[in-house]
């Protein structure tokens, strides 16, 4: 169902015909497309009008990636649909939920926008129903485990990896990992 829009609030939300999310607060608009596994496909800081977004790059904003090893390649996000739910949507605050996936694991991610705040929440969660092994490739002998120094867990570009590409001149990002090295 397609919820209405909220007269005289400063945060607005939307689900277009086509199915993508319009998140709206006076400092930003964002549109989230779940075609592109619920990546975000546009960001415009509305004081500037400057599109955050890069339009021309190869990752999109939101996408999360990462070498399954049992599968042996680079899955994403965005290989998959996603479904958009608009979650709450009130004067003050939107919250829009994308359930996805990346390489067959699903994930969910809430988005949260809050008028006047210039900050924008992602909370993403994935859910591996069995071991998986995301990472680099590279196998160590059991026998050498211990003086090996070229280790999987060691090598950031191959592990699980959520994306913002974004051409802010300054920046600032906030994470809270359970299991963060």
């Amino acid at each position: 169902a397609r919820p209405a829009t909220i007269a005289h609030s400063p945060v607005k939300d939307l689900l277009d015909q086509d199915g993508t999310a319009l998140l709206a607060t006076e400092i930003y608009s964002l549109r989230i497309d779940p075609k592109r596994g619920g990546a975000i496909t546009s960001l415009v800081e509305k004081d500037g009008s400057r599109q955050l977004c890069p339009r021309d790059g190869e990752f999109l904003f939101n996408e999360c990636r990462g070498y399954f090893i049992d599968q042996k390649r680079w899955r994403s996000s965005t290989e998959t649909p996603a479904t958009i739910e608009i979650i709450e949507s009130g004067p003050i605050r939107a919250v829009v939920r994308v359930n996805g996936e990346v390489g067959g694991c699903p994930s969910r991610t809430l988005i949260t926008l809050v008028s006047g705040e210039r900050g924008i929440a992602f909370d993403v969660n994935f859910h591996f129903a069995e071991e998986k092994w995301v990472g680099d490739p590279w196998d160590i002998q059991p026998k050498d485990r211990m003086t090996e120094r070229r280790r999987s867990s060691n090598d950031g570009r191959w592990k699980l990896q959520a994306l913002f590409p974004t051409r802010f001149e300054q920046t600032t990002l906030a994470k809270n990992g359970a299991f963060d090295v």
